[in-house]
Formats: structure tokens, sequence, C-alpha cells
């Protein structure tokens, strides 16, 4: 039989020529040469193999895991590794970067004004403290002459004061941080405020009980040029507590309880330093050593015990 010209192809092959086998009986086939039987074997994933021989997969199998990809990625992940272990060899252990505990934003801006007013001050003044020599060597206690009367409401003693004020404060604040007696609920800068405001009433305080003093006694100078030691005594110990402030605010090299001792020993010094200079105002102008006695334990040494009484009570 001939396939017509309609049946054939596209691409024009020549007439395929199919040819009717006559069917033969079991011992033909049985005769029948072992070439002609196909034989193959089961395909592992399906009964069905569709053969493409435009597809780069040739076969079904598994492919080995030592061919080109799989060597060339165990290649790749032994010179990372390999690289990793000689840049860890010559690591050194590292430690933990230190807590800033007083690094807040409101601290930074505080510690940037104190600094900024006492630019202004010793730029449009002669000098920061004109009076330091004066009060750490004693000299001219008692002497009415050389005793500047208003030297307590100038505007550079005013901001003296101000800057006294904010330092005296924030070592406070830092103080009670370290401690943790900081009432919790109450946010850093309210108990700031709330620690300036206790050091305005206390140095409030001081001024209305010297010049009440002064009145009830009849030595108003006396009590005026000791009024001046006061100011002077808290304004060297804002001083001192600003450089421990900036010390413990951006450096790590010494523990903050070093600083709170030293602070603390200082101050405890200027303290010193003040009572002597009643003294010698006393002893300068010939008054009983009795008053002065009696004004050192009702309002010096009494208001300082109750206050480390308190402060030992709360650490």
């Amino acid at each position: 039989m001939i396939i017509s010209e309609q049946q054939q192809d596209t691409i024009k092959q020549n007439p395929v020529r199919i040819t009717k086998k006559p069917s033969l009986s079991l011992t033909e086939v049985l005769k029948e040469p072992a070439d002609t039987t196909s034989v193959c074997i089961r395909n592992p994933i399906a009964d069905v193999t569709f053969y493409d021989p435009g597809n780069l997969t040739v076969r079904l199998s598994t492919s080995p895991s030592n061919g080109f990809p799989f060597v060339f990625l165990e290649k790749n992940i032994a010179n990372e590794n390999y690289k990793k272990i000689l840049l860890v060899k010559h690591l050194k252990e590292g430690a933990r970067l230190p807590v800033r505990p007083f690094h807040d934003n409101w601290i930074i801006l505080l510690i940037l004004s104190g600094a900024f007013l006492f630019s202004a001050i010793s730029t449009f003044s002669k000098k920061l403290f004109p009076d330091t020599v004066r009060f750490f060597m004693f000299r001219r206690t008692g002497d009415t002459s050389t005793r500047d009367k208003g030297s307590l409401f100038v505007w550079q003693s005013t901001l003296l004061n101000l800057i006294s004020f904010i330092n005296l404060a924030l070592f406070g604040y830092y103080a009670a941080f370290f401690y943790g007696i900081i009432p919790s609920g109450i946010p850093g800068f309210v108990f700031w405020l709330i620690c300036i405001g206790i050091v305005i009433a206390a140095i409030t305080l001081r001024h209305i009980t010297c010049l009440t003093t002064g009145i009830i006694s009849g030595q108003r100078e006396l009590f005026r040029e000791y009024l001046q030691s006061v100011y002077l005594f808290y304004r060297y110990s804002a001083l001192i507590a600003f450089v421990l402030i900036i010390l413990m605010t951006f450096t790590f090299f010494s523990p903050a309880k070093f600083f709170f001792i030293a602070g603390l020993s200082v101050i405890t010094l200027l303290y010193i330093i003040r009572i002597i200079r009643l003294l010698i105002i006393f002893l300068t102008r010939n008054i009983s050593i009795f008053y002065f006695i009696l004004y050192l334990c009702a309002l010096e040494i009494l208001p300082a015990m109750v206050l480390v009484k308190y402060l030992t009570g709360i650490i």
C-alpha cells in the first residue's frame, strides 16, 4: 500500500512504503532471529519514557556526587573556611564596650551650657574667680576696706551662681543614679530639676540665715563677709563637680565611685577652709569663741550631720 501525496509531511520526505507483513504461526515466531526481539529495562521513575534528543539530560539515572558542580562548590567552601581560620587565628578576644549611663542628650546639653557660660564669663571679665588666692590663703580676712560689697549681685556673680546651681544639682543626680536612690518612675531630667530646686533652697536658706544672724547679733558686716565665703565655697565646689562630671561622662579610665570619693574629699576640704575663715573673722573682730562654737553647732554642724545621716540611711 502506497501513502498518497496528501498524507506526506511538510518537509516533503520520500514516500514511506508500508507493507503488511503476513501473520506468522507460533512455530515461525519461535524460528525468528533473536536480534528482532527488543528488550529494555523498566524505567525506575515511570513506566513511560519520553525520548527527547534535544535535551541535555540523556538519562534519568542519579548524577554522581563527584561531578563538576559538587567538586567545585566543595573546593570553594573549603577555601573560604581556611581563610576564616587564618583570620580568626590572629584575632584577640574582645572586650565589651562600657555602659554609658550618663550620656543622655539633656546631660550633654547642660555640660555644653556650663562650658559656654564659663567661657563667656572669662572672656568679658578679667578673672573667672578673682578671689581664689584670697579664699585659699586666708588673705585680708576681716578687712572691711578691701571687701566688695556689691560682689554678690553683679552679673558675673549671678551667672557663676547659676552655673554652680546647675553643676551641683547634676553632680547630685549622678550620685543618686550611681547609688540607685532615684525613685522608680521619675525621669532623669525631672529628678535633676528636683536636685536643682533643693540646691537653690539650701543656698537661699543659708543666705537668709547669715543675714538674720547678723541682724540679731548686731554683726552685719561680719556675717556679710562670711556670706561671701559661703558663695565662694559653693562656686569652687561646683567647679570641681563640673570637672568630675566631664570625666565621668566622656572617659572610662576610672570607675565612677572613684570620682564620687574624690569629689566628696575635695568638697570636704573646701568646707574646712570655709569654717577656718569664719574662725579667723571672729578672732579678727574680737568676738568671743563661745559665739563661734554656738553658731557652728547650730547652723553648720547640725545641718551637715542631719544630711549625712539621711544620705547614709538611703545608700
